[in-house]
């Protein structure tokens, strides 16, 4: 989550550098802010689904089974996430991509730069301002 919240900061100071850009950066900004709210929102929900059935297995189970119950639901979603992230990690590629040749990859670099001047530009500009932007003072207090 903290790398979010990282990745929202260093949207929101590039935006300050580059007015051009601006539009688009200020539109993933938004998309990234809802997307962490979605992600929070979801994760309340989920505690209110397993809070909903530990209250009504209570009278049912009583007051050690239905703790226990709603213990191994919240297992069983934590192991069917950990298998989904298993079988994205463990994915390949359909087409086994061939060796790199280099005189291919200059020319394709090559037409990119000739069909996005502004583009590659404006990256440079970015890029420069914050590689020369100065770094944050360092405090003058004792420690």
């Amino acid at each position: 989550m903290g790398g979010l919240l990282r990745l929202a900061e260093g949207l929101l100071a590039l935006g300050r550098f580059t007015s051009g850009l601006g539009a688009a950066l200020r539109r993933g900004s938004i998309a990234l802010v809802c997307l962490l709210i979605a992600a929070l929102l979801s994760v309340a929900a989920m505690g209110c689904g397993v809070a909903a059935l530990w209250i009504y297995l209570l009278p049912l189970l009583g007051p050690v089974g239905a703790p226990l119950v709603a213990a191994g639901a919240l297992l069983v979603i934590a192991l069917v996430l950990l298998l989904v992230a298993r079988s994205v990690l463990d994915a390949r590629p359909r087409h086994a991509p061939g060796p790199p040749d280099g005189a291919a990859a200059a020319a394709d670099l090559s037409r990119l730069v000739k069909e996005h001047k502004l583009e590659m530009l404006l990256a440079a500009l970015t890029a420069g301002l914050v590689a020369g932007a100065p770094a944050a003072p360092k405090s003058d207090r004792p420690k």
